[in-house]
């Protein structure tokens, strides 16, 4: 278990004379002592309740992700301090098997999700009863997984009387940027409408923000997603990291890394859909030519020729995700939106390579690029609790009588609906 506590000596708050009224918060239940009874009951309501949100009230928000391997909590507050953030990796499971197995990682969250809040409470000093909320990833994911972080949370709620939010993972990821802007200028907040680029190991999409709860998918891949192409011809070319140098880390990473010491112009491989007025990725025929030039090259490769893949697949497929992204920018300058903000997240946006061709690209459109940090890129818990925050803010967390929000644990989550973007 690692904890990043008061992330990156940030402490700091902001927006606090600037709330907005929350609107319903759907059907609340109050909680109160019956004297002849030693225990705990709940009282329900049937008619909507209002929340209003006062400039001097504060939201302390716990944050619980397992969609995947990372079992992860944080605590975070409505006015933008994150108090604790825990992170338990599973590498040495995904090491030895090559991969994520959906039910061998949810026997480890069951395993880790227990120390893992508790050393988040103890990180931020704060005792449950000081929660305001409680918010867990309900997908999309691993069902197995998300399924070990919904039990654990009901049944930590119902030990401490605290509310449920049912939380998208992708919203999520898309939400963050607006916490870490502020941590970098509170004077120029994030504001909607933005263009999201999702890039992780399960997805990529490029995400038109209207609002919290507004979005439309512009493009998103029609098979691999990039974070697992990266990981797949990492293991075309056999590179493996060091974990004693570096850590355990990604097949993707290990590629960025043999990619900086190699020529991206050796070998010539095909930009997928290149020429197709359209938002969508593909990144399956990009994997299948590496795979053919190994073969042709004999399978058994120096260093030199694997680190000259590895740099020639890598300036592919960015070529792949600047080509898409540019497109998305010239649509929504079609439609006359005023959008002048990138944000790329997910786990690949640490890629330093894919940041800085991306930057190039959009200081030519005069845009601006939002990128949060890396430790806050891949799955964490902050990204979790500040997006039960937002949804708060909006009014969009709807708590039914046993103080949860009814959202079953779905393995696809769609953010919104697709838009034709040719």
């Amino acid at each position: 278990v690692s904890t990043q506590s008061r992330w990156e000596a940030l402490h700091m708050s902001f927006w606090t004379s600037r709330w907005k009224p929350l609107t319903s918060l759907g059907l609340c239940s109050r909680w109160f002592r019956n004297g002849s009874e030693a225990g705990l009951r709940q009282q329900s309501f049937s008619v909507r309740q209002v929340l209003t949100l006062h400039n001097d009230q504060k939201l302390v928000v716990l944050g619980i992700e397992t969609s995947c391997d990372e079992t992860a909590a944080a605590v975070v507050t409505s006015d933008g301090q994150i108090l604790s953030n825990v992170v338990a990796s599973q590498w040495h499971l995904v090491q030895q098997y090559g991969g994520v197995y959906p039910h061998l990682a949810a026997r480890e969250h069951k395993k880790n999700l227990p120390v893992v809040v508790e050393e988040a409470l103890r990180s931020a000093s704060i005792e449950p009863s000081a929660l305001t909320h409680v918010s867990v990833t309900l997908g999309p994911g691993l069902v197995p997984c998300l399924a070990e972080g919904r039990t654990f949370a009901q049944a930590f709620c119902k030990q401490h009387q605290r509310p449920l939010l049912a939380i998208n993972h992708l919203e999520a990821h898309a939400l963050t940027a607006r916490l870490t802007e502020l941590h970098v200028d509170a004077k120029k907040p994030l504001q909607f409408p933005f263009l999201v680029l999702l890039v992780s190991g399960g997805h990529c999409q490029l995400i038109l923000c209207s609002d919290v709860g507004e979005y439309s998918i512009l493009g998103s891949s029609l098979d691999d997603a990039l974070g697992e192409a990266y990981d797949k011809v990492a293991r075309l070319l056999n590179l493996v990291g060091d974990p004693v140098q570096h850590g355990y880390e990604h097949g993707g990473s290990v590629l960025e890394r043999a990619a900086s010491k190699g020529d991206c112009t050796r070998y010539e491989l095909p930009v997928p859909l290149h020429g197709i007025q359209s938002c969508d990725f593909s990144f399956a025929g990009l994997k299948t030519a590496v795979s053919r030039l190994v073969s042709q090259l004999g399978g058994h490769l120096d260093e030199a020729t694997t680190n000259d893949i590895a740099a020639c697949f890598q300036y592919t497929a960015v070529t792949h995700i600047e080509e898409k992204t540019k497109r998305a920018i010239l649509w929504c300058r079609d439609k006359h939106m005023e959008v002048n903000s990138l944000v790329v997240c997910g786990g690949v946006a640490s890629n330093k390579y894919i940041r800085n061709r991306l930057e190039r690209l959009i200081r030519y459109h005069d845009y601006r690029l939002v990128c949060p940090p890396p430790s806050l890129c891949t799955d964490n818990g902050v990204m979790i609790a500040w997006a039960a925050i937002e949804r708060l803010r909006a009014g969009h967390c709807e708590i039914d009588e046993l103080g949860y929000e009814r959202v079953a644990v779905r393995a696809r989550w769609p953010l919104g609906p697709k838009i034709e973007s040719t």
